[in-house]
């Protein structure tokens, strides 16, 4: 009976102890990040260990590395069931590494020893050529790119930027060289890039290499800039050189084709002179050239190379060019006052003999124009000396001016409005308002415009349908500085004056008015 009791207590005393033994398990340490052998392209690296223990809350995580050469505790931090996150600052190199957890009663668990490889160098690339630098036709290439890195290099890219677009194309390791055959089989400028990465991701790119690719045809070309023009100041009947350079930009000579010169529109309408027959070799060019009588206004020539379409090409588009060269609206008369001069008045004929201080006006007119001097008014006023500056837009209409950069209204107005007016004294009559321009530089000469009511209708103002004639009017200024020189008039007028009136379109005349 003693004998069971001592065995009864016995055994509930190991019952009570066991648990009391068995409840300090060592902690648990997890290594969560980097992985084993992990490249860093960063000299900053964050370490990611996890601390559990079933016995205590709390307990301690230590960083263990190779860092600086030496195998020890790098840092250490008090922490619960949690992550932590050790970030260190590592030179470049290879190195092992691990976390230690141990809790309260200083049991420790170490996990795993994994390696790391810091590597903040990009790699070098040795060479990069292209065995062609200029294609004709389909041809195939061949890319080498020589690169190497101390830690390995990870892949090799080739970029090839083309005409229809961009692509990077993987390269092989063939005999220590990174190689790319690939097929040129579009029209244009490629260009090609190495890019080499190595195992911790950087990268390093080579300068572009550029390789024009040609048809299989010849490639006729003109544009805007190849047409050119002998001077630089141009005279409404003067003939003009035209100057046009064709080239071939392909890489296969032409035959015979033609070059074909218009006037405004590429329309056989319009054609100037005869078609041109030329021929070029490949990547060569030569100048055509033709003389061309200008007009008023701007002068648009267009330039067709393969007018004909004898030639067969990749690209039809760059056949047709054009430039222009423009001729002022405006002619400018100058000189003296000397001698006697005769003014037409009505039927009879008055004469002035003229001296050193004469005073009076210049005018012109279109040589068919019958002018009532006394009925003169200002451009842009009715009879009744109201503005109306519809006038400007109307003698455009008539002259055909409306569209000129130098038109009446142009020269003559400024946001709808007269720029400049003046007073003159004309057959004894004052005449206000009249509208100016300087017709110098320096403002000693100007030039008015008139209208004959004579010649209206009816409706009391200038019109298109009454058409009623206009003189241009300037003072005389004697002995005056102008434009080319020391004299006593000058005056402008539009060239499309002298057919005003179609019956006769060479001519204007000059009149004196002289007091």
């Amino acid at each position: 009976m003693k004998f069971i009791t001592k065995f009864l207590f016995l055994f509930l005393l190991i019952g009570i102890l066991i648990p009391f033994v068995l409840a300090n398990d060592p902690p648990n340490v997890t290594m969560n990040s980097p992985e084993d052998n992990f490249y860093s392209s960063l000299n900053e690296v964050n370490f990611n260990c996890s601390f559990s223990d079933l016995d205590y809350p709390v307990g301690n995580l230590s960083l263990f590395g190779n860092f600086s050469g030496v195998w020890q505790e790098v840092n250490r931090y008090e922490v619960g069931s949690l992550n932590h996150l050790f970030s260190e600052i590592i030179s470049e190199g290879f190195y092992f590494w691990s976390c230690m957890a141990e809790d309260n009663s200083s049991m420790q668990t170490f996990g795993e020893n994994r390696t790391l490889i810091v590597d903040i160098t990009a790699p070098l690339i040795n060479l990069f050529e292209l065995n062609e630098s200029s294609s004709c036709g389909n041809t195939s290439l061949i890319v080498i790119c020589n690169t190497s890195d101390n830690e390995g290099i990870n892949k090799v890219l080739l970029e090839v930027s083309k005409p229809g677009g961009e692509v990077n194309l993987s390269m092989n390791l063939i005999s220590g060289n990174y190689t790319k055959e690939l097929f040129i089989d579009e029209v244009g400028d490629w260009n090609f890039r190495c890019i080499s990465q190595d195992n911790a991701g950087n990268q390093n790119f080579s300068d572009f290499l550029n390789v024009e690719s040609y048809s299989g045809f010849p490639e006729i070309y003109i544009n805007d800039s190849r047409i050119n023009f002998d001077k630089g100041t141009y005279i409404e009947g003067e003939t003009v050189k035209v100057s046009a350079y064709v080239e071939n930009i392909g890489c296969v000579a032409s035959s015979n084709f033609n070059v074909s010169f218009f006037k405004n529109s590429v329309s056989f309408d319009y054609q100037l002179g005869l078609n041109q027959s030329m021929s070029l070799g490949n990547f060569s060019g030569e100048f055509v050239n033709l003389s061309y009588s200008g007009f008023v206004g701007r002068n648009n020539i267009f330039v067709f190379v393969d007018s004909g379409e004898e030639i067969s090409e990749h690209n039809e588009n760059n056949n047709v060019a054009n430039n222009f060269f423009s001729i002022t609206l405006w002619q400018k008369f100058y000189g003296n006052v000397t001698d006697v001069k005769i003014l037409q008045f009505k039927d009879n004929f008055t004469s002035w003999s003229i001296d050193e201080s004469v005073i009076g006006n210049i005018f012109v007119a279109d040589s068919e124009a019958i002018i009532n001097w006394l009925s003169l008014k200002a451009l842009g006023r009715n009879i009744f000396d109201v503005e109306k500056l519809n006038d400007f837009s109307e003698v455009d209409n008539l002259f055909g001016t409306t569209n000129f950069n130098d038109s009446i209204s142009n020269i003559y107005l400024e946001d709808g409005l007269v720029i400049q007016k003046e007073n003159f004294f004309i057959h004894k009559k004052n005449i206000s308002h009249v509208p100016i321009v300087n017709t110098s530089s320096n403002g000693n000469f100007v030039t008015g415009i008139l209208w004959d009511s004579s010649d209206d209708s009816g409706d009391g103002e200038f019109s298109e349908g009454d058409k009623e004639d206009l003189v241009f009017v300037t003072k005389l200024n004697n002995g005056a500085v102008g434009e080319y020189g020391v004299y006593d008039y000058e005056i402008k007028i539009p060239v499309e004056l002298r057919s005003y009136d179609s019956s006769d379109t060479e001519e204007v005349y000059l009149y004196y008015d002289l007091v």
